[in-house]
C-alpha cells in the first residue's frame, strides 16, 4: 500500500496509520460510493485493508470500462474532492485507476526503512509496476519496470521486463546465485521505453 504499512517475514515494522485515519478514509468512501452509483456502470471502489481489517486507503478503479479516457474525466472530480478533504491521491496518467490514501506515502521511505531493517548492506534489485514505484527505482542499484503489453515510459527504471517474462527471470536469478546479469535475454536495457509487443 504505497509504505503505509510494512512487513518482513510476517512481522509488521511500521503502520503509518494513526487514531481516526481509517474513519476518515470510511467516511469518504460512503459519499464516494453514493456519487459512483450517480455517475457510471464500470467504475467501482477497491478497499485497501491492513491484515487487521483497518482502511488503510482505497483505489477508484474504471479499468472495467469501455472508455478509459471518457471514466477518467468522470472520476477525476471525485479525486480532486479528495484532495479537498484532505486526503493524499496517487494519480498515474497511463493507469485506470486513482489511490487514495490519508496521508502522502511513498515507496522510496518504504525501500529505506527495509533496506535498514534487513541490514541489507549490498546492491538492491527492486520491481514494479507503476510510477508509484519511481521513488524505489531512484533508490535502487539495480531497478527493473515490469509491464504488460506496454512499458510505461513515466517509470525511472533503469531495465525493463515483461510481465509474462517475470517468474523466467526469477529463476534465472536464483539459478545465478542471485546475481543480476544485464546480457539477458529477458531483460530491455532502456530508461526511455515507450512501448513494446
Amino acid at each position: 500500500m504505497n509504505g503505509i504499512e510494512i512487513v518482513s517475514q510476517e512481522r509488521t515494522l511500521e503502520n503509518s496509520l494513526r487514531a481516526g485515519d481509517s474513519l476518515l478514509l470510511e467516511t469518504m468512501l460512503t459519499k464516494l460510493k453514493v456519487e459512483l452509483q450517480k455517475l457510471h456502470r464500470g467504475i467501482y471502489i477497491e478497499r485497501k485493508e491492513t491484515p487487521e481489517g483497518f482502511l488503510a486507503g482505497f483505489s477508484i478503479d474504471w479499468r472495467s470500462t469501455k472508455d478509459w479516457a471518457t471514466s477518467r474525466k468522470i472520476v477525476e472530480p471525485l479525486a480532486d474532492h479528495c484532495e479537498k478533504f484532505g486526503l493524499f491521491v496517487v494519480r498515474s496518467e497511463s493507469r485506470p485507476y486513482f489511490d487514495i490514501y490519508p496521508f502522502k506515502v511513498s515507496k522510496g521511505d518504504a525501500f529505506l526503512i527495509l533496506k535498514k531493517e534487513l541490514g541489507i548492506q549490498g546492491k538492491i534489485l527492486y520491481m514494479g509496476d507503476s510510477q508509484a514505484d519511481n521513488p524505489a527505482f531512484d533508490l535502487a542499484d539495480i531497478s527493473i519496470g515490469i509491464f504488460n503489453r506496454k512499458a510505461d515510459s513515466n517509470l525511472r527504471a533503469r531495465f525493463f521486463l515483461p510481465f509474462d517474462n517475470v517468474s523466467l527471470f526469477l529463476n534465472q536469478l536464483l539459478n545465478n546465485n542471485l546475481v543480476f546479469r544485464e546480457i539477458s535475454p529477458l531483460i530491455i536495457k532502456s530508461s526511455r521505453i515507450v512501448g513494446a509487443d
